[in-house]
């Protein structure tokens, strides 16, 4: 699959190269939304091989929105392997499922933080603001 871009320049020159990570096409549409106001490129993978290849051949991406669930490989091990390439990108594992399990998980493959669905505008702000300044 080619993978899909969306530039917004509305503001000028993108400041983020995002990378959304997720195999629901309504929680894409819901992510996209969600930061179209924002000044940015915005990266789709429906599955974390995708995700792995998108971020191998797109250095400039700067931030990762991983979905945990996800088909062909799920969201730990893609982080695990991003990881491998890339230690100081910033991911943030997105799920519905919020057991402590998951979130440990997600810590444990290298996440730096963790979001639960459905997303809140407010709270994904600030950890993309906590994990891009960190």
């Amino acid at each position: 699959m080619i993978p899909h871009t969306m530039e917004n320049t509305q503001r000028g020159n993108p400041v983020l190269s995002i990378l959304i990570a997720e195999d629901n096409r309504l929680c894409t549409v819901i992510l996209k939304r969600t930061l179209q106001d924002e000044n940015q490129i915005i990266y789709y993978a429906e599955n974390g091989r995708e995700a792995v290849d998108l971020v191998v051949h797109n250095p400039g991406i700067n931030l990762v929105l991983m979905d945990i669930n996800m088909p062909i490989m799920n969201g730990y091990e893609a982080t695990r392997l991003i990881k491998q390439q890339r230690p100081d990108l910033p991911i943030i594992a997105q799920s519905a499922f919020t057991s402590r399990e998951n979130k440990s998980k997600a810590k444990e493959a290298g996440c730096d933080a963790f979001i639960s669905k459905p997303i809140n505008k407010g709270e994904l702000f600030e950890l993309m603001a906590e994990v891009l300044n960190h």
